[in-house]
């Protein structure tokens, strides 16, 4: 008997731009504690073993971060142990994943700071049982230093992570100004020596303002990516405006196109401003005649 589906309906949320990556991975670390093996060639578990992106073994040793042990100190009160990561910039923090080995934490607190000295808790464990815990923040979490700070650990073999991952995105991610640089240079290498000053004029009267502006974005100490980036549009529209009509009504009879203007949507500035060098575009150059004179 056949199966029929009125309606099959999906709904998630658009999520723009890359995926969030870990980005405390192979970040500086620091720990409390390291519980060494003297059993296992003093084998150290130190805290960048937590940050290694290695859930397995390295050389035959796990990777993973192991605090002091109540194992190893009977007498001694060594719960309150953590470990902490350097993101080295500010990060908007969407979750942290704690990948906790067999000895996980039974009570512990997620901190955030600035500057890894004051600390804010974002997540307090209390039933914590081990394996992999993700964290979620919904609200704005802005961070450089993220820390787990333990208070009770699961059993007598301390606080064992086999990796401790943050996920965010930058605060202020760096502004790629190259292609800006790139568009002044083109524009400012132009030579209009050799054509007319009508011509001349007119190149300057659709370039002048444009290149102005770009000029005052590459230097503005707070822009941002999407000013760069419509500073270059605006340049290149600009020069395309100085060369999108032709100089005479002549057609190329080959393809009907107008003489330095094939192809011209694709060009890149570069390319443009040969284009006008080599075949005049809607610059005219001064005849031989006018040389003379």
């Amino acid at each position: 008997m056949a199966s029929n589906i009125f309606e099959f309906k999906v709904y998630g949320e658009y999520t723009d731009g890359e995926p969030e990556e870990n980005v405390a991975l192979n970040k500086p670390s620091s720990a409390s504690s390291v519980f060494i093996d003297a059993k296992d060639g003093n084998k150290e578990y130190s805290s960048s073993l937590a940050f290694d992106g290695n859930t397995g073994s390295i050389g035959g040793k796990q990777s993973r971060w192991v605090s002091y042990r109540r194992k190893e100190h009977p007498d001694e009160n060594v719960d309150d142990q953590w470990i902490s990561v350097d993101l080295e910039d500010s990060y908007k923090i969407s979750r942290i994943v704690l990948n906790w080995e067999g000895s996980g934490g039974k009570e512990y607190k997620v901190q955030i700071s600035d500057n890894g000295e004051e600390w804010t808790d974002v997540s307090h464990v209390t039933d914590g049982k081990g394996g992999i815990v993700e964290l979620s923040f919904d609200e704005e979490t802005i961070a450089r230093y993220v820390k787990m700070q333990g208070i009770e650990p699961g059993g007598q073999y301390g606080y064992s992570l086999w990796e401790f991952e943050v996920y965010g995105r930058l605060v202020n991610p760096p502004v790629d100004t190259a292609a800006l640089s790139a568009a002044i240079e083109e524009i400012r290498s132009f030579r209009t020596d050799g054509y007319t000053s009508e011509s001349i004029a007119l190149y300057e009267a659709a370039i002048t303002e444009a290149l102005r502006v770009a000029e005052s974005v590459l230097n503005k100490e707070d822009v941002t990516q999407e000013e760069t980036d419509q500073a270059v549009e605006n340049l290149q529209a600009a020069f395309e405006s100085a060369e999108g009509k032709p100089c005479n009504n002549k057609r190329s009879p080959a393809d009907g196109t107008y003489p330095g203007n094939r192809g011209s949507t694709k060009r890149t500035l570069r390319k443009r401003a040969a284009t006008h060098q080599k075949a005049g575009g809607c610059i005219r150059k001064l005849s031989q005649r006018q040389r003379k004179h």
